[in-house]
């Protein structure tokens, strides 16, 4: 698998989701949370989605933005998340 995903969550979600998966980004706008990043295989996919769903938001979009290592830089706005 090993691409890059952008995954768009309704409402905004904290860090947990870029604390438990580092290599993810999130950008916050007003009511949403678009998160973009490697994915090395279908369980990190699962991994990633099953924290969102714990986190009760909702899923608005999952698209593959390329290959896991192509040097794409984030859009403005994309932070790390707060530690």
């Amino acid at each position: 698998m090993d691409a890059r995903y952008r995954i768009v969550v309704r409402p905004q979600v904290g860090s947990m989701v870029t604390d438990v998966f580092p290599s993810i980004v999130a950008a916050h706008s007003d009511d949403t949370t678009t998160l973009e990043g490697p994915v090395v295989d279908q369980a990190q996919l699962h991994g990633v989605l099953r924290v969102i769903h714990d986190l009760n938001a909702t899923i608005v979009s999952v698209t593959t933005t390329g290959p896991a290592g192509a040097a794409t830089a984030p859009e403005p706005g994309f932070t790390r998340g707060e530690r």
